[in-house]
């Protein structure tokens, strides 16, 4: 299955972290996952290391025509 999740991971890294692992743990099971957010965030390195595409994307509302694009 082909999964697109938009997240913003700017803050707590406490907050980020469950997600972090259900992201992987859906890779590691044969999903492909595409992650829209900053490339610059600490968890970037991880997503990749598990063959999760990040995609380098800003988003200030809920509809960000931009953002559709990117994806």
């Amino acid at each position: 299955m082909n999964i697109l999740i938009l997240t913003s991971v700017g803050g707590s890294y406490n907050s980020v972290r469950p997600e972090l692992d259900i992201f992987v743990s859906l890779a590691k099971s044969g999903h492909t996952i595409t992650i829209m957010t900053q490339k610059e965030n600490a968890y970037a390195k991880i997503f990749k290391e598990h063959g999760i595409d990040v995609i380098d994307a800003r988003h200030d509302k809920k509809i960000d025509f931009k953002n559709i694009l990117l994806a």
